[in-house]
C-alpha cells in the first residue's frame, strides 16, 4: 500500500516537473496554453500535497503502533501484541523473523523515515501551489500611479 502511494506521488510530481518545463518551450507554436498548463500544475501540486499529509498520518499511526509492539520469539517466527493482558488483543506474525528486535527497531525507524520524506514532500508541495497561486491571483501595487500629461504614459509616484 504505501510503495503504490510512493509510486503515485513520484508519477505527479515528474508529470508536474514535466508540465512545468514544458511551459517555457522557446516557440510560441509549441507551447500549449498558459492557463491550462497552470491549472494542471496547481492542481498536481495540491494533490501531492494532500496525498503527502494522509501518508504522513497513516504512517504516524503505524509508527506509534509498531513502537508499542510488545514482541516474543515464537520457533522461527515473531509474534507482537499491544497489550500482553488483554486475551483478545490482535497479535501481528512476523513470519520467518529470526530477530524480534529488526521488528521492534527497524520497522519504528523506516516509519519515521517515511514520516519525514513525505513532510519534507508536503512542503515542497505546499511551497509549489502558493508560489503558482500567489503569481496567478496576488497583484501587489507600490505606490500611487499619475498619468503623466506630457509623455501620455503612467509613471509610479
Amino acid at each position: 500500500q504505501n510503495t503504490d502511494t510512493g509510486r503515485a506521488l513520484t508519477v505527479a510530481g515528474s508529470v508536474s516537473c514535466l508540465v512545468r518545463a514544458k511551459s517555457w518551450a522557446p516557440t510560441l507554436r509549441v507551447r500549449p496554453r498558459p492557463a491550462v498548463l497552470w491549472l494542471l500544475y496547481f492542481v498536481l501540486c495540491t494533490t501531492g500535497l494532500v496525498i503527502s499529509v494522509l501518508v504522513v498520518a497513516f504512517a504516524g499511526h503505524h509508527h506509534s503502533q509498531a513502537s508499542s509492539f510488545i514482541c516474543r520469539q515464537a520457533e522461527e517466527d515473531c509474534e507482537c501484541v499491544l497489550d500482553l493482558s488483554d486475551p483478545i488483543a490482535r497479535t501481528f506474525n512476523y513470519k520467518e523473523v529470526s530477530d524480534c528486535e529488526a521488528i521492534t527497531s527497524t520497522l519504528t525507524f523506516y516509519y519515521l523515515l517515511q514520516i519525514l520524506l513525505n513532510l519534507a514532500q508536503a512542503v515542497v508541495c505546499a511551497v509549489g501551489a502558493f508560489i503558482m497561486w500567489k503569481h496567478r491571483y496576488q497583484v501587489f501595487f507600490a505606490g500611487i500611479q499619475i498619468r503623466s500629461p506630457s509623455t501620455q504614459q503612467w509613471q509610479n509616484v
